[in-house]
């Protein structure tokens, strides 16, 4: 039997958990990039242009602070994106894999492009 999971269902994770949410960033061996996190910002719901999953993506770009040291080095590069329900606590609720993990290196700035942070929720659930 299939579950039909609406537009409504998709706004309402938006609204009541997403947009409440802070960013981090996890190196490859599985530890938080001393950086600090970020709101998640602005986001938007697209629930037409897929048809499988309803999109929930950033509208505003993310950016981290400069590193003053190599918070992420060429071995233990930027791997994941993390999303936890505070600033400061271990309340992960998501986390996806970077395409190619990224060092993070004294000076550099890390950012996370407008439409690049993707929530997907299943329409269809079997």
């Amino acid at each position: 039997m299939a579950t039909t999971i609406t537009g409504l269902y998709a706004q309402l994770v938006l609204d009541n958990i997403l947009s409440n949410c802070y960013v981090a960033l996890i190196r490859n061996d599985g530890t938080e990039c001393p950086v600090g996190r970020l709101s998640v910002g602005s986001l938007a719901l697209d629930t037409t242009s897929d048809p499988t999953y309803h999109i929930i993506s950033n509208t505003t770009e993310l950016v981290f602070p400069v590193a003053s040291s190599n918070v992420a080095p060429i071995t233990n590069p930027v791997a994941k994106v993390a999303l936890y329900m505070s600033e400061n606590d271990d309340d992960k609720i998501a986390e996806t894999d970077l395409a190619t993990p990224k060092p993070y290196l004294a000076g550099d700035q890390f950012r996370i492009p407008i439409g690049m942070l993707q929530f997907k929720i299943q329409k269809v659930v079997e």
